[in-house]
């Protein structure tokens, strides 16, 4: 049994999407040109099975070389139980805009809470 094991991860990888913009003077569909997006994350697993994790990505938009201006940022934070291939867990999801550039490039808010329940299984199939 291990009694306390810290995993890690970071993601970097290019997205494609559309979202509307808040803004009283105008509401219209926006894709960011050129977005990337960082995921960097953490896991605590205790006793085997319990585990508390946190995650925080970034999207950013390409500016000039070698430079980029985060837009929004998500964070989400997930604490349950894992037993064989049950996991049963709450998760606290937000989103944020992000200051670049002295303002921020998007006004994107957001977030929920629940509790999950989810079933992973595996079949060998060759």
């Amino acid at each position: 049994m291990n009694w306390l094991v810290l995993s890690y991860f970071l993601t970097i990888g290019t997205i494609n999407q559309q979202y509307a913009i808040l803004d009283p003077s105008f509401h219209e569909w926006h894709t960011p040109p050129n977005s990337i997006t960082t995921t960097l994350g953490a896991e605590l697993l205790a006793a085997d099975h319990f585990f508390l994790s946190a995650e925080v990505q970034t999207e950013e938009q390409y500016v000039k070389f070698i430079a980029f201006a985060p837009f929004f940022s998500q964070y989400t934070v997930k604490a349950g139980i894992r037993w064989g291939g049950l996991e049963a867990g709450y998760v606290d999801n937000c989103l944020h805009p992000t200051l670049a550039l002295g303002e921020s490039q998007a006004q994107l808010y957001g977030g929920y809470t629940g509790f999950y329940l989810t079933f992973k299984g595996s079949a060998k199939l060759f």
